[in-house]
């Protein structure tokens, strides 16, 4: 969906702006309290994609130190941490975090799924 790759596309923007500027004007707070963190509620990015591209997109983020945690769910955003639950957990998590940025994407129709299927993309 576009909303999946537009939620890569910044994460991958935002850590450049990371590795390229701020750790030039901000070497200290970079090193030590900068992390990004993507959270999936599915098993894999890219979801609507082909699995290569999500393959490749999942190693590209490893390789620009941005966290994925696959299969969790966002259960709350307060002012000072994110709380997330894994799937097939009853138990939450918090999150340190000093800014969040949501970006959330919508269930695809059951036309679209059945074609999916039909094609081989499921």
């Amino acid at each position: 969906s576009i909303s999946e790759r537009q939620t890569a596309r910044f994460s991958f923007q935002l850590a450049d702006l990371v590795r390229e500027d701020l750790q030039y004007y901000f070497p200290r707070l970079v090193a030590h309290d900068v992390k990004i963190t993507l959270i999936e509620a599915l098993d894999h990015v890219l979801s609507m994609m082909d699995k290569q591209i999500s393959d490749y997109t999942e190693r590209h983020f490893r390789r620009e130190n941005i966290e994925v945690l696959m299969n969790t769910f966002v259960k709350a955003v307060k002012q000072r941490e994110v709380v997330i639950q894994f799937k097939g957990s009853n138990d939450l998590h918090s999150i340190p975090c000093a800014i969040v940025v949501w970006a959330t994407g919508i269930k695809a129709r059951a036309l679209t799924n059945r074609i999916r299927e039909t094609i081989g993309l499921n």
